[in-house]
């Protein structure tokens, strides 16, 4: 693929999407594609994306589109930014049609709630003659829009492809890896966005280092325990897709499940968190189908299970943490 003859389609306009598709368009013609007529005309003509990534200002390059058809007709490259819980009334209500050499880049981190499918397994089943892979890492949006130094990895089967695709992203303050494991670094994503609820849990109940970093370090074991059970690889979990991103997600406070968490720690609702941010928080609609992958590859994931708990049955976020401190002692490491 030659460059400047690219033509890349962002389909979804929340704040990741909206980042990677600005960062783009000072490279090549980048379309972004928006279900709202107001979010299109905002980046049109004002070059913001208010609602996602409120004053900072996105590349006046980029051309943003409701026509699905428009967005993504000719495009050399998809990029999907749909949240995962939306992925399938996507597919019910709109047709994408992408070339037979268009490539598919997935930006998504969690499950699809109802198969609890990663959505390039649902992509694969789509178009299956396509190559689709995966973008992840610690990417907190609004930091790598700033310039702030950030890397990120590109997953796919096909190595070369993962090169085009590093080779277009890359800038001075945003650093590209490859890897060959999707499964791995799709799991990675999807599971960190619910371990990083507990991790707002532990800051809003007002407790230490000591708290964070054991919850973070048992996170990672289980993240790890089921990604390598279902087939990736263990060095993914330990690099910038695994560790990188679940570090982030859970350390930042501009993390949104990291927020559902330290809301309901600090007594506000569900119902009430998701009514008052537009934002989706992966983690919640991901706990479930989560633990279910689990129980499939009889992997135990007791952080999980406990934000599941929060979640759903009304378990005060005090029990949660107790039941965990509770558990039968044993051994870190399998000898």
């Amino acid at each position: 693929m030659n460059g400047k003859e690219l033509k890349v389609a962002v389909i979804g306009a929340g704040s990741w999407g909206s980042v990677v598709a600005t960062l783009l368009a000072d490279k090549v013609k980048t379309v972004i594609w928006t279900r709202t007529p107001e979010v299109a005309e905002s980046i049109n003509c004002h070059h913001l994306n208010p609602s996602y990534l409120g004053p900072y200002q996105l590349s006046k390059n980029l051309l943003a589109t409701c026509d699905l058809e428009e967005a993504s007709g000719e495009a050399d490259i998809l990029i999907i930014a749909i949240p995962a819980k939306w992925i399938s009334n996507f597919f019910d209500s709109q047709k994408l049609l992408p070339k037979q050499s268009s490539i598919i880049l997935s930006l998504t981190k969690g499950l699809e709630p109802l198969t609890g499918m990663r959505v390039t397994e649902i992509f694969c089943q789509k178009y299956p003659e396509l190559p689709i892979g995966v973008l992840t890492g610690p990417n907190l949006a609004q930091e790598v829009l700033a310039g702030q130094p950030s890397a990120s990895v590109v997953a796919f089967n096909d190595d070369n492809i993962a090169k085009v695709i590093q080779e277009l992203l890359v800038c001075k303050h945003w650093r590209l890896y490859r890897n060959n494991d999707v499964l791995g670094c799709e799991i990675a994503g999807a599971a960190k966005n619910v371990l990083a609820i507990a991790s707002g849990i532990v800051a809003g109940l007002g407790l230490g280092a000591n708290t964070q970093a054991a919850l973070i370090t048992r996170s990672l074991a289980e993240l790890s325990r089921l990604g390598v059970a279902m087939g990736g690889n263990s060095e993914t979990f330990s690099g910038l897709a695994g560790l990188g991103d679940l570090l982030a997600t859970c350390m930042s406070d501009k993390s949104r499940n990291r927020q559902v968490g330290f809301a309901l720690a600090k007594g506000e609702k569900l119902v009430e968190f998701q009514q008052e941010t537009k934002m989706v928080a992966e983690g919640i609609t991901t706990a479930k189908p989560l633990l279910e992958l689990a129980e499939l590859h009889g992997i135990e994931m007791p952080v999980a299970e406990q934000v599941k708990a929060v979640l759903f049955d009304s378990i005060p976020t005090e029990e949660a943490i107790l039941s965990l401190m509770s558990r039968e002692i044993k051994s870190e490491y399998k000898y």
